[in-house]
């Protein structure tokens, strides 16, 4: 099977949390590198391999029969592989393979609740999303109402998945297309449609109450969910000439390899000023991205399909840290993150912090803790702070924060003062 395309490589970025400030003991367990092999050689085979920052040591655990890997997904204790061929599913405690699902083309992959849920970028089938079980990968449902596109990026907000129509490579549509899932009830819903200028889109995020689509080297058009107010941002100023293929969007920044007037890199693109925060030239081209917010370094992947090549590590200062050896094709990269949220002093504790109900869905109530002039946040699995507030807490008083405008998901509560900083993870449904 033939790479689809040489050099759009498709990855997602899986995060599960930010470092605190303060003494938080959260960091990076592994990196996961999947690579997809030679291009179009016939019966080549995939390999995963993880990379420990402690040992600095890549070690391959297992491979599958296929030409290409699209994306690693991290959720929960497990790592999602996405082929050409097959679904798979990793236990990231003993990195054992504990299921696999054939399925032909896969592209993105986004969680929801006890699902695995899949677009599929084949132009000659009618199929353009599939829902897979957790637990054991069993299909659960196909899409079929959109036929014969190219579907790609996927995000999920709430109980509907936006999912990006490419048409029919290499053309393309004319115009743009974002189609809409019902997950909770297994429903085709409708399709969002864009313009001329926004045709292609190729990924999509999740940004509060809007969702993302960009396309590559092109536009990226924002569409609010609350009014359906659409806005497309051209890149062709800003010091941004185009964007190539985003793997992040946390706290209104867009991580992608992109352009200005004089190299192409890695960086930030900032949503609310539209402007470039900051480039990481890698050298050579990047094939995959991934971004550590605990250490603040960039991980990318050499872009050779015909040879092994390297994962280079980069700080913000576009200064290189370390690299260590992968194999040829390193199109799928994730990180695993260990988070054991601490406090500085003895003054409050996770187990005197309660937060009920949970899960929530119009009210979260907390109490348990005292702690005078404490910046109370709601966080999201990516880092972002969704909303933040500066109250005196009290341990034999309740203080409650809406959250019936959250998508259903997991999300923590932090609480920080002068005396410390106490995390505590609570579910939206």
């Amino acid at each position: 099977m033939t790479k689809p395309l040489i050099y759009k490589t498709l990855f997602f970025f899986s995060m599960l949390f930010y470092a605190f400030c303060g003494s938080a003991q959260s960091h990076v367990e592994q990196v996961l590198v999947a690579n997809g092999g030679a291009y179009a050689f016939t019966g080549n085979y995939i390999t995963i391999g993880s990379y420990r920052p402690s040992t600095q040591k890549y070690t391959l655990f297992d491979s599958v029969t296929g030409g290409s890997v699209t994306q690693v997904l991290i959720d929960s204790g497990y790592a999602y592989m996405a082929t050409d061929s097959y679904l798979v599913k990793y236990n990231l405690g003993s990195l054992k393979r504990e299921a696999i699902a054939k399925c032909h083309e896969l592209r993105y992959l986004a969680v929801y609740k006890d699902k695995i849920v899949a677009t599929i970028g084949y132009d000659l089938t009618t199929t353009h999303l599939k829902i897979f079980k957790k637990s054991d990968l069993s299909l659960v449902y196909s899409e079929n109402k959109i036929p014969n596109i190219y579907a790609n990026g996927i995000t999920i907000s709430g109980d509907s998945a936006y999912i990006a129509l490419q048409g029919q490579y290499p053309s393309y549509d004319t115009i743009g297309r974002i189609a809409v899932e019902d997950l909770a009830n297994q429903k085709f819903k409708r399709v969002i449609t864009l313009d001329t200028i926004a045709a292609g889109v190729g990924d999509m995020f999740t940004n509060g109450n809007t969702i993302v689509g960009v396309t590559e080297y092109s536009c990226m058009t924002e569409i609010n969910l609350k009014t359906g107010a659409k806005n497309t941002t051209v890149f062709n100023g800003n010091g941004v000439t185009g964007i190539g293929v985003p793997f992040a969007l946390i706290h209104d920044t867009l991580y992608a390899d992109y352009q200005n007037d004089l190299i192409t890199g890695i960086g930030g693109y900032n949503l609310s000023t539209k402007t470039a925060d900051f480039y990481i030239k890698p050298d050579p081209y990047c094939a995959a991205a991934a971004l550590d917010t605990i250490n603040k370094l960039f991980y990318y992947t050499g872009g050779s399909y015909t040879k092994p090549t390297k994962t280079w590590i980069y700080n913000y200062n576009n200064k290189a840290v370390d690299s260590f050896n992968v194999g040829i094709a390193p199109e799928g990269i994730a990180i695993d993150y260990e988070l054991n949220s601490g406090i500085t002093s003895q003054s409050f504790t996770t187990n005197d912090l309660i937060l009920y109900p949970n899960p929530a869905k119009n009210l979260l109530n907390i109490s348990g803790i005292d702690a005078a002039n404490a910046e109370v946040k709601i966080v999201d699995l990516t880092g972002r702070v969704l909303s933040s507030q500066i109250s005196d807490l009290y341990s034999k008083k309740t203080m409650s924060i809406p959250v019936s405008q959250l998508p259903v998901g997991i999300y923590f509560v932090t609480i920080q003062n002068s005396e410390g900083i106490v995390s505590k993870k609570f579910v939206k449904n």
